[in-house]
């Protein structure tokens, strides 16, 4: 008898587990962040783009088809990105402005979404900011003043302004340059 109670209890047992799992099972299968069957949705970037270079900034942009916060990981070499850029947001058309680059160096970043880094095939992608223009020639000076009078006196008179008979150098403007030159030409 001892026998046939154990088996009665172990019978009442596994009913009760049942009527109690099977609505815990289809609780924990429907609610959204639930168990699912199958691979998951990567948010993979696509469209990355590089644009609105010049000698100092880049603008960085790709899309994902999830919501999701990104940035770039960036740097000078492709095995040291050590600076970072993050979205605004979490966002599915992502948008990084990158400010305060080199001129005429190239960069190389990956696309960070969530956790995950994405590169271009197994490297970084890369970039190359505009070169930074030379500085400006000094302008030349006349070699030889107009047949006029022109004196130090009178060309202090109209330092800064546009007077055209004491522009000597014609760079539109009455400066020191057109001073050095007066002094030059009155030895």
């Amino acid at each position: 008898m001892t026998n046939l109670g154990n088996k009665k209890i172990l019978l009442i047992i596994g009913v009760v587990i049942l009527l109690l799992g099977i609505p815990v099972a289809i609780y924990l299968v429907s609610r959204p962040a639930g168990f699912r069957l199958g691979a998951q949705t990567p948010n993979t970037p696509e469209g990355v783009s590089v644009s609105g270079v010049t000698t100092s900034g880049a603008t960085i942009t790709w899309t994902t088809p999830i919501a999701g916060q990104g940035g770039v990981s960036y740097g000078l070499s492709a095995s040291s990105l050590i600076f970072f850029k993050p979205d605004a947001g979490e966002t599915t058309n992502h948008v990084i402005n990158l400010e305060g680059l080199v001129g005429g160096s190239p960069y190389f970043f990956v696309i960070k979404v969530g956790e995950n880094s994405y590169d271009n095939g197994g490297k970084p992608y890369t970039f190359e900011t505009k070169p930074t223009p030379p500085p400006p020639l000094p302008l030349s000076l006349p070699t030889s003043l107009p047949p006029s009078s022109l004196t130090e006196e009178g060309l202090l008179g109209v330092m800064g302004t546009a007077n055209a008979a004491y522009d000597l150098n014609k760079d539109g403007v009455v400066n020191l340059m057109d001073l050095e030159f007066l002094r030059k030409q009155t030895k």
